[in-house]
């Protein structure tokens, strides 16, 4: 009754989605098709399922040197997990990067890794 309402599972947004202030909470949330993401101030993004190309889920390092070229980290303790989520945009491909630490938002981000990329082998 009294609880707080549940936006979503909570991540920090890095890059990519306008409007967005970076390394400030946003809500994700995915139904049927689309990926939602939110903030508290009201502002909303969302990205339609069948648009992802791909997601990589990596540690913070590994996420820099990959997207930006340079070997930092800025963990105090442990370990900062980043997710780039590839779709085909209006223009070409584009990524939205996304951190967090918890294990809630890591089986999330899998599972929309699951059902946008499947299981299956693959065809060459």
């Amino acid at each position: 009754m009294f609880g707080k309402k549940e936006k979503g599972t909570s991540v920090m947004h890095f890059e990519g989605l306008p409007g967005f202030q970076q390394n400030m909470p946003c809500f994700i949330n995915m139904d049927e098709s689309n990926l939602l993401f939110t903030t508290k101030a009201g502002g909303s993004v969302t990205l339609p399922l069948a648009k992802i190309e791909h997601i990589d889920i990596m540690p913070e390092l590994d996420y820099m040197q990959r997207y930006h070229n340079t070997g930092t980290t800025t963990a105090k303790v442990g370990v900062k997990w980043f997710a780039a989520i590839c779709y085909t945009g209006g223009t070409g491909p584009a990524r939205i990067g996304v951190w967090y630490v918890d294990l809630k938002a890591s089986k999330l981000l899998y599972a929309i890794q699951e059902r946008c990329t499947g299981s299956g082998g693959i065809t060459l």
